[in-house]
C-alpha cells in the first residue's frame, strides 16, 4: 500500500488480514462495511494471536456486524467498562486501607 504496509488477506472469513509494517510488526485485523462506511477492527498482534484465534475473533466481529453492532464501538465500550471496574476495585482497596488505618 501507499503507507508501506503489506496486507496479507485470508478469505476464511472474508475481511481477515495480517498487516505487516515496514518495521516488521504484524497484526491481525478484520475489515467490514457498516452503514456504507468501510472500517477495520484490530484483532491482536501476531504471533500472540494465532491464525485460528484471529479467525475466531473475525467470525465474532462478522456476527456483530450482521446484528447491527459496530465491533469497534463494542470493543471500546468493553475496554472502558474494564477500566472503570479496575478503578472501582482500587478505590475499594484504598477505602479498606483508610478504614484499617483509622481503626488502628
Amino acid at each position: 500500500t501507499a503507507t508501506g504496509i503489506l496486507e496479507l488477506r485470508d478469505d476464511d472469513p472474508k475481511g481477515l488480514a495480517l498487516r505487516i509494517t515496514p518495521k516488521g510488526k504484524a497484526s491481525w485485523s478484520f475489515g467490514y462495511r457498516m452503514n456504507g462506511k468501510a472500517t477495520r477492527v484490530g484483532l491482536g498482534e501476531y504471533p500472540h494471536v494465532s491464525l485460528k484465534l484471529a479467525r475466531d475473533k473475525a467470525d465474532e466481529a462478522k456476527t456483530k456486524v450482521k446484528q447491527g453492532v459496530n465491533p469497534v464501538a463494542d470493543k471500546r465500550e468493553k475496554k472502558e467498562a474494564a477500566k472503570k471496574e479496575e478503578a472501582e476495585k482500587q478505590f475499594n482497596v484504598f477505602g479498606l486501607l483508610v478504614e484499617n488505618f483509622i481503626a488502628y
